[in-house]
């Protein structure tokens, strides 16, 4: 049989409930089990708050599943200063002042949870189960939610991803895995077309190339759908999709020097935030050469040819290239301005064609920042030469000043004539 193991802080019901999101409703994820049997740590008690652990049997095993699944139990201490989550039920409090003693009926101030005593498990042995339900226990205490990663310019839930599993000579990724991952659309009338991708760096800011945007600059031209797997049709499957309210473009970007390929995009709303949408954290630090990091996006499989016109998001793992092998390669590369990734090898991988605005991302604990916004390559996408990027640690503070208000105006609105589609 199953065992949970569970801390004693809140009033114990004979049912658990498993796969639960909202406190309150109920999913079809949900499954609600009886419990057959309890064991409390017989040393417990509400004057010394030690030993407050318990352990439940269910009165059957638990289907797993991605959405459900067992934690592990560790052999030894966490070392100090690690980086931990609280989850639960948690509801605002006023915590108690420092140093005030808890009493009976009422939790213990947060963080003064005392540290478990030693052994293993089965040390020290548990009590016999208990025919009557325990009295009722105390509510839970307060804890903030997870601070976002220090020192990034980034939302407390950028960078991660809910799965973990073409693009020239790439593969196609698991859908929603790279829940940045944004369409940029042009619209003809009714129609919206896909021209370039794009990252959610805000909950109501995107980032894309600037030359994606460069023959229209303003924002009634576009419309960007987030957590889409499959380039073409309306939004399903956890799809949402908005109009543009403001658009900036980097007044640095020619086709001539392709540096400063930068622009971001106010939506017009807020995206809900799931486990298919989730902004991607900005980097303070770049990426060192060797850093093995992905690309995607739904541009051309192969440099000719066409390409299907509802092709799922592509992804690729490319090595992130020094300042002189790209030099070596492109003539006009600017180490400021660009950053290289690729394998540099017929065999390789890299971004095509439509990849064009789409993020190039790079782990670092257990979060993914984005590094690299896809700029320009050799015609055809040989894989013998590498992908260019717009190197984001670079334009930090242009994005930043953007996103704050801090900028110049953005473009105006165009003359009544001007059409994004010609």
């Amino acid at each position: 049989m199953l065992f949970f193991l569970l801390l004693i802080t809140g009033t114990l019901h004979p049912l658990l409930t498993k796969g639960a999101h909202p406190r309150t409703r109920t999913t079809s994820v949900q499954r609600e089990l009886q419990v057959v049997s309890l064991h409390k740590q017989s040393g417990f008690s509400m004057q010394n708050l030690k030993h407050d652990i318990a352990v439940l049997q269910l009165e059957k095993r638990v289907p797993l599943s991605d959405k459900v699944n067992t934690i592990c139990l560790p052999t030894q201490d966490a070392p100090l200063n690690s980086e931990c989550y609280i989850t639960g039920g948690l509801t605002p409090s006023t915590p108690s002042p420092p140093g005030t003693p808890p009493t009976p009926g009422s939790a213990p101030p947060p963080g003064t949870y005392p540290p478990s005593p030693g052994g293993g498990l089965g040390t020290p042995p548990p009590s016999p189960p208990e025919t009557n339900p325990p009295p009722p226990s105390p509510p839970p205490g307060t804890y903030p939610p997870p601070p976002p990663p220090s020192g990034s310019h980034a939302e407390p839930k950028c960078g991660k991803r809910s799965l973990f599993t073409r693009i020239v000579n790439g593969e196609e990724a698991a859908p929603h895995s790279w829940p940045w991952q944004v369409s940029l659309r042009v619209k003809n009338g009714r129609k919206r077309t896909h021209i370039c991708g794009g990252s959610l760096i805000r909950r109501n800011w995107i980032i894309t190339a600037a030359h994606c945007v460069r023959s229209y600059p303003y924002p009634d031209g576009y419309t960007v759908v987030v957590g889409m797997h499959k380039k073409r049709g309306p939004p399903k499957e956890g799809g949402q999709e908005f109009d543009v309210k403001t658009l900036y473009r980097h007044k640095g970007f020619t086709m001539q020097n392709l540096m400063h390929d930068v622009a971001v995009l106010e939506l017009k709303g807020s995206v809900t935030l799931t486990d298919k949408v989730l902004p991607v954290c900005l980097p303070t630090e770049p990426p060192t050469p060797g850093t093995q990091c992905y690309v995607t996006g739904w541009g051309r499989l192969r440099g000719r040819g066409r390409t299907p016109e509802n092709i799922p998001l592509q992804q690729a793992k490319v090595p992130i290239v020094s300042h002189e092998d790209c030099a070596a390669k492109y003539g006009r590369y600017d180490r400021k301005a660009h950053l290289c990734a690729g394998q540099g090898h017929s065999s390789g991988s890299g971004s095509c064609q439509g990849d064009s605005g789409g993020p190039l991302v790079c782990e670092q604990g257990n979060r993914w920042y984005l590094h690299g916004i896809v700029s320009f390559g050799k015609r055809y996408c040989p894989t013998e030469y590498y992908s260019v990027f717009a190197r984001v640690t670079t334009y930090l503070k242009w994005i930043t000043d953007r996103i704050e208000g801090k900028g110049p105006p953005p473009d105006t609105l165009p003359p009544p004539t001007t059409n994004p589609s010609n």
